[in-house]
């Protein structure tokens, strides 16, 4: 179907989803959200979530690719016709190991290209990738490189070498080059490639010519076990909630507060918002620009896109 051409009204209860890292943090709540607006829900994760969820859930490891690649096969045992309407990635790892490549790019890559398919049928088919307000951030250029090659072993391989005694000075070189003030530069990396990834592929024939709208999320610091090693220092937290706009209630987000962006972002009433990085991050960018104007200069750069399939020339 065009990106345009939707029905005047379109039932949430008849809408089926998926949503990775469903266990806990914004998945759990995003899969919760979604259940209580009329969705059945199939969540993918290492773990099974709580037996009260009000979900289905398929058990995969998304840091083995052999798992990743039964994943199709067990989210169809709990689709209706085979047909999946919202895709959420929502799984990921916060720590500077080989597990952050294999689970927050190439988990999320392998799931969002094995699952693409089963959108296809859907009237109104949409998928919302979680990454991060570290996106912007520079990245380790090498590793970054073999991330959007796709060679998952020669990242991994980077990674475990940079952790290597041996390989120490290389390793903090290629850090240093960079002009990180980031703690955690290959996680950092991770979530800049995943970006990058859905820019380039959102107005592809694949997605915005299949009539799939694919966007992306780039959450600040919420309150997730996934970061709780920080939220629970208070010298950490003070450092950076120090940095967030004054005024703001809560200096700290809740897991629910982004799951009602992700649930806008899969529903068929986003229409016309195509292969965007929206930030949900208490107005952190404040950071980068402080730090761009005392010196430290944060590029980013965006990949050429020409208009997606389907919307070019059109006006909303």
């Amino acid at each position: 179907p065009s990106l345009l051409q939707l029905p005047p009204s379109m039932a949430l209860s008849s809408r089926v989803a998926v949503v990775t890292g469903s266990s806990s943090g914004i998945g759990f709540e995003t899969a919760k959200l979604l259940v209580e607006s009329g969705y059945t829900v199939v969540g993918v994760d290492r773990k099974a979530p709580r037996e009260d969820a009000g979900f289905h859930t398929a058990i995969c490891d998304l840091s083995s690719p052999d798992e990743r690649g039964l994943l199709a096969s067990k989210v169809q045992e709990h689709l209706p016709n085979h047909i999946l309407d919202a895709l959420v990635i929502c799984a990921g790892v916060f720590e500077e190991t080989a597990l952050t490549v294999r689970v927050n790019y190439f988990g999320a890559l392998r799931t969002l290209t094995s699952l693409r398919p089963l959108m296809e049928r859907s009237v109104a088919p949409r998928a919302v990738v979680v990454t991060s307000t570290t996106a912007s951030y520079p990245a380790i250029a090498p590793l970054l490189a073999l991330l959007e090659e796709d060679d998952e072993q020669g990242a991994v391989n980077l990674v475990e070498a940079m952790h290597s005694p041996d390989n120490k000075a290389i390793a903090e070189g290629l850090v240093e080059t960079q002009d990180f003030t980031n703690a955690a530069p290959i996680y950092t990396t991770t979530k800049t490639a995943l970006t990058r990834w859905v820019r380039r592929v959102a107005p592809s024939a694949e997605w915005a010519g299949c009539g799939i709208i694919i966007n992306a999320v780039g959450p600040g610091m919420i309150d997730t076990p996934m970061i709780a090693s920080l939220t629970e220092n208070p010298s950490v937290l003070a450092a950076v909630t120090s940095l967030l706009p004054c005024g703001l209630k809560n200096k700290i987000a809740s897991p629910s507060q982004i799951a009602q962006l992700l649930h806008f972002l899969v529903s068929p009433s986003n229409s016309f918002m195509v292969g965007q990085m929206i930030y949900a991050d208490g107005g952190t960018p404040k950071i980068r620009i402080k730090s761009s104007i005392s010196g430290r200069v944060f590029p980013f750069e965006e990949p050429q896109m020409p208009l997606p399939y389907g919307v070019g020339g059109v006006s909303a």
